[in-house]
């Protein structure tokens, strides 16, 4: 009886250590601290620009339903930029509307955003999608917002950071929209690039990011998406690091910008499989952030989560944070 017992004790100390192992090890402690102040204020000037100049924006209907009006739109950005965009409009709902800024991941496009319709258009939300820099209409040969060039990337990073906040200057200019609930919903790119615009964009309201996370260096080592595989050999065959290169990248990188969002609400949605973004860049991220913060993983998750999961707690996290 004694040794069944002591049998028993031992898997049932099993079933409970290993699951709060593997969590301490999941939630470890973040390695990587955003800069000092003083530091980041010069960083924010990263994104600086002139929000009174013309955006030139162009509209025309691209689809009408019972439910909604789709626009396709263009306005100007920095550097001769064109940003091309889609607007969703419910049809049945009076303005002015709270507005949610729609962003895709890396490789996709602003017509990611019309899964979002059924969620977020029933609710009485507006949509707005642009294509990031070298997605969607904005490809060019041989160009990716990713690539083996540093400078290239943080470049094409930093004018898609520009561009959203472009994006609110447009929301600023119809009279559909109120300003004053914008919110912002990002995945995985679209959360990288997210990140840094609400931080130094303090217009949105409230953000929702999406399999995302900060620290390029963790990213560029641990990734497992094939441009990093690229550039951990580049930086190899070229006698550099991939300290040097996430170093080019750094004033774009989104652990700095984080902790300026507070006292805007933000919540983190995570896949605990992810080996796209690794946890350990979720993690610096989400200890970067200051209150008020949340985070939701989804124990069976990778990179791809669960649309209609995401869709409910951002609408749930959108209703409490962003109409009131």
């Amino acid at each position: 009886m004694r040794n069944m017992l002591a049998g028993h004790s031992k898997r049932l100390y099993a079933a409970i250590a290993l699951p709060l192992i593997v969590a301490a090890l999941l939630y470890a402690a973040p390695v990587r601290t955003p800069a000092a102040q003083g530091d980041i204020q010069q960083l924010v000037k990263t994104f600086d620009y002139d929000s009174k100049m013309p955006l030139n924006a162009e509209i025309k209907i691209d689809k009408e339903r019972s439910d909604l009006t789709k626009y396709h739109l263009t306005f100007d950005s920095v550097d001769g930029e064109r940003i091309p965009a889609l607007l969703y409009i419910p049809a049945k709902k009076q303005g002015p509307l709270p507005c949610v800024i729609f962003q895709h991941g890396y490789g996709m496009d602003k017509s990611f955003a019309d899964f979002a319709t059924g969620f977020f258009i029933k609710k009485g939300y507006a949509i707005i999608a642009i294509d990031f820099e070298y997605h969607g209409e904005r490809k060019e040969a041989g160009k990716d917002i990713f690539s083996t060039d540093a400078q290239s990337d943080f470049k094409a990073l930093r004018q898609s950071i520009i561009d959203l906040r472009r994006v609110v200057d447009y929301l600023e200019s119809d009279s559909r929209i109120d300003t004053a609930k914008i919110g912002y919903i990002g995945f995985s790119m679209g959360s990288l690039l997210g990140v840094s615009f609400v931080g130094v964009d303090s217009r949105v309201k409230t953000a929702v990011f999406v399999v995302g996370g900060g620290d390029w260096k963790t990213i560029i080592d641990k990734s497992t998406l094939e441009i990093f595989e690229n550039i951990r050999n580049y930086t190899k065959e070229h006698g550099q690091t991939t300290a040097d290169f996430a170093a080019v990248l750094d004033p774009v990188d989104p652990i700095h910008y984080v902790g300026l969002i507070a006292p805007r609400p933000i919540l983190f949605i995570n896949g605990a499989q992810d080996v796209i973004v690794p946890n350990e860049a979720t993690n610096e991220l989400f200890a970067a952030a200051k209150e008020p913060k949340e985070i939701k993983w989804y124990p069976e998750s990778g990179h791809v989560v669960d649309p209609g999961k995401v869709a409910k707690d951002s609408l749930k996290w959108f209703k409490e944070y962003l109409e009131k």
